[in-house]
């Protein structure tokens, strides 16, 4: 238990509320893009993309001398994180509550229940942004704001945009000369004689090709694709040699996992709310997302850092103010005291520095299966 108020609203008492919490927004992405995270100081971050190869050896007679090899390139990749705060005021009853703390024992349990009760929605916004931020990334291939800071659920009205650089070529219908029209969907999922399976494999190889050798391991699906599956004639004749992920898909409207070889993740249940309380779907729902296995190598959640007073009140001058801040990396919460219009309040600060970054965009396909 906290011994008075200082304790209660410092920096370590806080920050627990905000960083071990449960999501808001329904969330079931893979779990690997909220946990490969890397650690930076402020809000810069940089990489290097290193490209592999494919390409063999070149043939010399035995004795003559080697020919010159050429060396692979390799690109720098800047970044700015994203920067998420917003603060809360308690009002003048909390800051009564805890002028005689010390001295009266029940103020410390409505203290507590105040802070704990307006924090929690208060922090869960913070996780929903990285949620929301995540899930974009791998819907749209963009993360959009606008000019007040809040997220869009499209372009309309953007001021910042933040682009995972997905190629145009691996979006919407998928352009590949090979296949007849120019490009992969050259005839809907809706439409029951479509040739789903060579779709599929068309852009596993060439995901593979353009993605440095990345192939699909998740197909993330909107709310309409089970059924485009189930009614499929190319895919019920495979049914009968998987009966298990016929059933899936027939009984429980699901895609199961390792049909055609992938994992599949269902993304119609995930939303978020924007300011005026109308429910944003973060998924379209004719839409499939293909991308590789999440590994440092394809995918980073970056966590800038940001310095924040240690206590709550007044730390004094000079080097003492300096003493009394400390760097914090990715979520967090502090309390300070402030006299607003006269009165005082307790205002409760609460902030984020991070960004979602997709490190093989060419190895990611945005597909839409009902152009």
């Amino acid at each position: 238990m906290a011994e008075n108020a200082s304790t209660l609203l410092t920096y370590v008492h806080l920050t627990p509320t905000v960083t071990v919490v449960k999501p808001g927004i329904p969330n079931p992405l893979p779990k690997k893009l909220f946990s490969l995270t890397m650690d930076v100081p402020g809000n810069k971050a940089q990489y290097i993309e290193l490209y592999g190869t494919r390409k063999t050896a070149r043939r010399q007679p035995f004795g003559a001398p080697p020919r010159v090899a050429l060396k692979q390139p390799l690109d720098q990749v800047s970044m700015l994180l994203l920067q998420v705060a917003q603060q809360m005021v308690f009002e003048q009853e909390l800051a009564t509550q805890l002028r005689e703390f010390a001295s009266y024992t029940p103020q410390y349990k409505f203290a507590e229940q105040e802070v704990a009760f307006q924090g929690e929605n208060f922090r869960q916004t913070f996780e929903n942004t990285r949620i929301a931020s995540v899930a974009f990334s791998y819907s749209q291939g963009k993360i959009w704001w606008d000019a007040d800071g809040k997220l869009l659920p499209s372009a309309t009205n953007a001021v910042v945009t933040i682009d995972q650089r997905i190629p145009a070529a691996n979006t919407g219908t998928v352009t590949d000369t090979n296949s007849v029209g120019g490009v992969v969907v050259n005839s809907p999922w809706s439409l029951p004689t479509t040739d789903i399976v060579t779709q599929v494999n068309t852009i596993k190889k060439l995901a593979a090709q353009r993605g440095g050798g990345y192939a699909p391991k998740y197909a993330l699906y909107g709310t309409n694709i089970p059924g485009y599956i189930s009614q499929n004639e190319v895919c019920q004749s495979l049914f009968p040699f998987f009966k298990e992920q016929a059933q899936a898909i027939t009984k429980q409207g699901i895609v199961p996992d390792d049909f055609l070889g992938l994992t599949w993740v269902p993304m119609q249940n995930m939303f978020y709310q924007d300011e005026s309380d109308v429910n944003q779907e973060i998924f379209r729902p004719d839409y499939v997302t293909f991308l590789p296995e999440i590994d440092r190598n394809t995918y980073t959640l970056f966590q800038g850092s940001r310095l924040i007073p240690k206590n709550f009140g007044v730390a004094g001058t000079g080097l003492e103010v300096l003493d009394n801040y400390i760097s914090v990396t990715g979520m967090g919460r502090y309390a300070y005291p402030d006299f607003m219009g006269g009165f005082p309040m307790i205002v409760d600060v609460g902030f984020d520095t991070f960004l979602p970054q997709i490190k093989t965009p060419n190895a990611v396909f945005l597909v839409n299966t009902c152009p």
